[in-house]
This record gives C-alpha cells, structure tokens and sequence, in this order.
C-alpha cells in the first residue's frame, strides 16, 4: 500500500511541482520510509488550509556536501541560490525528494472537513485513511 504524508508548500512551489520544473523538493527531515518505496505527499497551499496538489515521491538522496548538491541540483529544485543557503543554513544535511509524478485536484480538498486534521503540517504527517 502506497504510504501517504501531508506536507505544505507555498503555492509558488506547488505550480512549479506540477509543471515539471521543480523535479526535487528538499527537506532537513523525511520519514524514515522515504526512498525505500513510493510515497504520495498531499500538498497542502500554506495558509490556505486547501490541499491542492500530491506528488508521488520514488528516491531520496542525502547530502551534507551542499555546494555540489547545488551544482548537481539547484535547477530542480525551484527555488534561487539565496533560498537555498538561508535554507540550509545550520543544517548538517538535507534530503531532495526525486518527485516522479504529479497532479493538482480540479477540486481542492480541505484540511479540516474532508481529512479530519485540523491544521498543516509544519514539517509533515502521516495520512492513513483512503482519499
């Protein structure tokens, strides 16, 4: 069974997820899953409530050399060099999630009243109910 998390995005981010321009989403913590199956993340829009897109995650990679991650990766990634260095800044490592397919829902759902959670993630959570 495809494992489900519910992470929040700025809805710049999310537009370029669905494009095909942001090809890996970076984080300083992922569940411990990631990378050993395929994962679906709901993405919820920050400060909207509404998640409006998922994305099927099938690889991670771990790095703590940060430079050569950007140079190997900074242009999947959708965001600018300044970003990245305020981002990582204090960190140890990250992870960049290869995100192999995506898809945004024709009709957002709601946090609260369709998946019974009452607010997003500041990391992510876990989803176990079928959507």
């Amino acid at each position: 069974m495809n494992k489900k998390f519910i992470i929040t995005l700025p809805c710049s981010l999310i537009s370029k997820i669905c494009t095909g321009e942001k090809k890996y989403e970076m984080r300083k913590k992922v569940p411990a899953i990631v990378g050993t199956e395929e994962i679906t993340f709901l993405v919820v829009e920050k400060g909207s409530g509404k998640v409006t897109a998922k994305f099927i995650v099938d690889d991670v990679i771990e790095g703590t050399n940060f430079s050569k991650l950007w140079k190997q990766y900074g242009k999947y990634l959708g965001i600018d060099k300044d970003y990245f260095d305020k981002y990582i800044k204090d960190s140890k490592k990250v992870y960049l999630m290869h995100i192999k397919k995506a898809s945004i829902f024709l009709k957002p759902l709601s946090l609260k009243d369709d998946l019974e959670i009452k607010q997003a993630p500041q990391n992510y959570c876990t989803y176990d109910k079928t959507l």
